[in-house]
């Protein structure tokens, strides 16, 4: 599994390892001392999810079409102990959101003997995406969507991410 770390102008990918049964792999952004974006303040939660829309729509056809392609679930806030599980696994920067979580297990990893318990669903988190977007709103929800759906594909490093172009 993998975490996305954003600093001032890089990402590094730094491994985070979760129990086998439900992987969970979050988009992180250091946020200390950055700015709320402009379009921040003037977005409502049904522009927020119509932006999420959009970046699931610039996702490849044949991606979108995988009868498999799991849910996506826009959420205000991660919630408290999905942060203390990934914060405890993890040094955490002060300032550092999640961004976004893939819960569920990996496409390549999956077997039709597994039960599932729960759906595969990708978590896209607003507020801390308000809070870290430095004015170009739709490019980060796009880079959060896009992160978490190449997780759920089975590519956990930043080069065969970035070799899928997302």
């Amino acid at each position: 599994m993998s975490v996305i770390a954003k600093g001032d102008s890089s990402c590094r990918l730094e491994g985070v390892r979760f129990s086998s049964e439900s992987c969970r792999v979050p988009c992180l952004a250091d946020c200390a001392g950055a700015k709320v974006g402009l379009m921040a303040d003037t977005v409502n939660p049904e522009n927020f999810e119509e932006i999420v829309e959009w970046a699931y729509r610039t996702l490849p056809q044949k991606i979108r079409k995988l009868p498999d392609f799991p849910g996506i679930q826009v959420v205000d806030e991660p919630p408290a102990d999905v942060l203390d599980n990934i914060s405890n696994r993890k040094k955490w920067r002060h300032g550092t959101e999640l961004l976004g979580l893939y819960s569920g297990t990996i496409r390549t990893k999956q077997s039709y003997t597994q039960v599932k318990y729960a759906p595969d669903l990708i978590f896209v988190f607003r507020g801390p995406i308000l809070r870290c977007s430095k004015g170009d709103l739709r490019t980060e929800v796009k880079r959060v969507v896009w992160h978490e759906v190449a997780h759920w594909l089975g590519y956990e490093t930043e080069e065969q991410v970035k070799a899928l172009g997302l």
